[in-house]
């Protein structure tokens, strides 16, 4: 209980934070940083999505040697435990895309030191091209659940 929560507050925290960075970067916006307030927003935006992918999946680890154990023990539990599955595959890819986010903005800095900063319209392509894989990813395994379910 204690475990949980703790996981639960820190959750909440980082909740409020990415609501409030999203609100910051909504009301008001310095022209000189636009073009990294892009890549915030999404790191908010992917962040939120992953504390809420979390928060319905809620699983535990167990390890039963030779394998590991997820056990949902969430809300999504309510819904069903496919549900639990596409919730745990949802947060693994906001962990990727959130890393790709980041290389993004690494590689933005790099590229700033010697031409000028692509614009707010490129950024947001780059972003969105760097998550097809893992639309592609949550679209298959919707796919292949579907097909498995057929007679």
């Amino acid at each position: 209980m204690f475990v949980l929560s703790i996981h639960l507050s820190l959750l909440a925290f980082g909740f409020g934070m990415s609501i409030f960075l999203l609100l910051a970067i909504f009301r008001e916006t310095q022209r000189t940083i636009k073009n990294y307030s892009v890549l915030l927003f999404w790191c908010a935006f992917n962040d939120l999505v992953s504390i809420v992918a979390d928060l319905m999946s809620m699983e535990r680890l167990t390890i039963l040697l030779p394998s590991f154990v997820f056990i949902a023990i969430g809300p999504c539990t309510k819904i069903s435990l496919d549900f639990c599955n596409y919730c745990n595959s949802f947060f693994c890819g906001t962990i990727v895309q959130s890393t790709i986010i980041q290389d993004t903005y690494f590689l933005i800095r790099y590229r700033i030191l010697s031409k000028p900063a692509p614009g707010a319209f490129v950024l947001n392509m780059i972003v969105m091209f760097c998550a097809l894989p893992n639309v592609a990813h949550m679209v298959g395994l919707r796919i292949w659940k579907n097909n498995e379910n057929t007679p």
